[in-house]
């Protein structure tokens, strides 16, 4: 079986040049923007901020890559929480990604995205933490889009499973790789 650390100049969008665009609320109210790397803790562009007092499901999201299935793929970052609270959203503080199998014509409803459900990330780190993730791409993906969630994921359909899911609180994301 084959593997790959995804390379961020290969996939990941500059964090410079995003537009609010990459940013989307799928349900609720809140905030999203990028941050400079000096604002913190890095030099360039590489990192994001999300708020939300009342409840927000959102995310940022890079444009679709194409992935090889059977390939497995680790990918890392940092993450910064504080007073973040699930509301309904079974996925807070952490990256998913969205599988397209080349005939799905949309860019908010992909063919599967993983993880399913989970995780939560803390409540409050108390400052930056490492997380990763392992993933291997379904044999009919084609393409992918890996999403820097605030919250995501529920088990209802409204507006759909990936999408709905609220919390409030803050998250920034740094150091995508």
């Amino acid at each position: 079986q084959k593997s790959a650390t995804l390379q961020p100049m290969l996939w990941l969008p500059d964090f410079c040049r995003l537009n609010s665009s990459s940013f989307h609320i799928w349900s609720g109210q809140g905030s999203g923007k990028l941050v400079p790397g000096g604002d913190i803790g890095r030099s360039g562009c590489d990192g994001v901020s999300m708020s939300s007092s009342e409840g927000m499901a959102a995310a940022y999201s890079t444009q679709r890559f194409t992935i090889e299935p059977s390939v497995v793929y680790n990918v890392s970052w940092e993450v910064k929480t504080s007073d973040l609270v699930a509301l309904s959203a079974y996925l807070t503080g952490g990256l998913y990604v969205q599988y397209f199998d080349g005939r799905s014509t949309s860019f908010n409803y992909g063919d599967g995205w993983y993880p399913g459900l989970g995780p939560h990330e803390l409540e409050s780190t108390g400052g930056w933490v490492a997380r990763s993730m392992t993933f291997s791409a379904p044999t009919t993906a084609k393409f992918a889009v890996l999403h820097l969630a605030f919250a995501a994921h529920t088990r209802s359909y409204t507006p759909d499973r990936e999408h709905g899911g609220t919390a409030r609180g803050h998250v920034a994301i740094r150091s995508v790789k």
